[in-house]
């Protein structure tokens, strides 16, 4: 099996599960159990954004599904489907398992949330191994963009591998956890910037390599352009998806309702 049909296929699977879930959600406020709340707002501006990616990248080339090898635009359409598609309704349908209605069907959107947690994973270890593989030697990890995207990479996967501890732990989906919370607000933030850095511009924070002295911040550091986006959209839509992203960014982190619980888990509840 090549690479290409590994991570085309993993990109479709995130697809499907992303469009699923969020037609889920919205059934659930048809039916009366949970209400449309900015999280809902968030999930559906975020499925918009991560398939204008998909549409630019398939528009762009639509061979990319037959290649020998991974071409680059797999590396942002596979990064805007964890950040944007599959990340906010993570978040949105596990803030409503508290909701009255909602209650009885709360493991499900557990599980939901793992589903969609897991597949971000996924969907961004298959946009790292894209890009990865197609720097030469010596050539990974210069730029602020590749610096921001390791550390959301890394947040993320330590706080699903973290909620997936603490259910074996305790035996149980129903639990609360202030720092897998926080954590997973965290590991959001971190990956729409590292989607933002490498939308906006390229900044190279070791121009000389490893071993090289680290670029001081100046002001070319904030002049756009020189990234793929740029050489596909006008600037004035670059700046617009920039500014959706910021928009989506607020609503996914829009503070919850407290579901007046005080217990760090409840498997009864």
């Amino acid at each position: 099996m090549s690479a290409v049909t590994v991570v085309a296929g993993v990109y479709a699977a995130c697809g499907i599960l992303g469009m699923t879930l969020l037609g889920f959600r919205v059934s659930l406020h048809v039916s009366g159990k949970a209400p449309i709340t900015a999280h809902t707002v968030g999930a559906i501006l975020g499925l918009g954004f991560a398939g204008v990616f998909a549409s630019i990248g398939l528009a762009q080339d639509p061979s990319i599904l037959t290649m020998d090898k991974l071409a680059f635009v797999w590396h942002p359409m596979c990064m805007a489907a964890a950040t944007t598609s599959l990340i906010p309704p993570a978040f949105d349908l596990v803030a409503i398992r508290h909701q009255p209605k909602a209650r009885k069907i709360g493991e499900v959107l557990v599980m939901a949330h793992a589903a969609l947690q897991w597949f971000s994973v996924f969907a961004s270890a298959a946009g790292f191994v894209t890009i990865y593989s197609l720097k030469p030697e010596g050539k990974h990890f210069l730029s602020l963009h590749s610096w921001v995207g390791a550390l959301a990479l890394g947040l993320m996967l330590l706080n699903t591998l973290g909620g997936a501890a603490k259910s074996a732990m305790i035996g149980g989906l129903r639990w609360r956890d202030a720092i897998h919370r926080a954590a997973g607000s965290l590991a959001f933030s971190v990956m729409c910037g590292a989607t933002a850095t490498g939308m906006y511009n390229k900044v190279l924070v070791l121009p000389d390599g490893w071993g090289g002295a680290l670029a001081q911040p100046n002001a070319t550091w904030l002049e756009p352009g020189k990234t793929w986006l740029f050489t596909q959209l006008e600037p004035r839509m670059v700046y617009a998806l920039l500014g959706l992203l910021a928009l989506i960014k607020l609503l996914v982190l829009y503070p919850r309702p407290s579901p007046g619980i005080s217990t760090s888990h409840a498997k009864g509840e």
